[in-house]
């Protein structure tokens, strides 16, 4: 039996694309990390690398705060889209539900267990079973946290919808009237690189709930083989 191909409906497509910022908001925080550990490590960086440390650390921040209040500002437009917005919107429509939670998957869980090719070797036995509508069961109660015939996740959600907020309100301040807009106000409180991290842990998380839910799948944004350092390994401009 082929897999069955899942038909996306808008908050899908939504989430979708959501999905994209935060592999790209991980993206960028991986590789600031790596650089700056090369710029902690390397003599000849921290004597002559000072234009180019500035103009790493000024894209970097401008990317990542313009990207971080894209998605969670909740004062989004109607045509946004916006993780704050999904998640009032799946909260709104109750779109988490079992029933939706087993139409996701690729083969539907079976209703009776079956056991095969089963090995014995002294007291441990190993064998093949089949995936059931019990195992779905707790699988969808180990990823909301509740019953798996609850069907009010409002609370759960406004949670996240708090989180995500929090986030925007860290970074606001800067993205307002230093990024998006230029003006004479102070910011009294500029938020750290340590607190952009966290802002992009948040959202990571969030994101990674979601999916589980939605897709049955764990993603943790990451690009398994990013390595900076590999370009900085060979000089490749001629000493004179």
């Amino acid at each position: 039996m082929g897999k069955k191909t899942i038909k996306k409906d808008k908050i899908l497509k939504h989430f979708d694309l959501l999905l994209d910022e935060v592999r790209s908001l991980v993206y960028s925080l991986d590789v600031w990390n790596q650089l700056t550990e090369i710029q902690n490590h390397s003599k000849h960086f921290k004597k002559y690398g000072g234009h180019l440390q500035h103009w790493l650390s000024q894209n970097y921040t401008y990317k990542v705060i313009v990207q971080i209040a894209k998605i969670t500002n909740p004062n989004y437009k109607k045509e946004d889209v916006n993780f704050i917005k999904l998640l009032k919107e799946v909260s709104e429509k109750r779109y988490i539900s079992f029933e939706r939670f087993l139409e996701s998957y690729d083969s539907p869980p079976e209703n009776e267990r079956r056991i095969w090719n089963i090995v014995k070797d002294g007291p441990l036995e190993t064998y093949n079973r089949n995936f059931t509508v019990e195992d779905a069961k707790e699988s969808f109660e180990s990823k909301t946290g509740f019953p798996y015939n609850h069907t009010d996740f409002s609370e759960m959600i406004n949670q996240d919808v708090q989180k995500l907020d929090e986030v925007f309100q860290k970074i606001k301040k800067l993205r307002h009237k230093k990024i998006a807009h230029l003006t004479t106000a102070e910011i009294k409180k500029v938020p750290t690189y340590a607190d952009v991290e966290d802002c992009i842990n948040t959202i990571k998380i969030v994101a990674q709930k979601y999916k589980l839910i939605f897709y049955h799948s764990h993603d943790d944004f990451h690009y398994i083989d990013l390595n900076i350092r590999t370009v900085f390994e060979k000089a490749w401009i001629d000493q004179e």
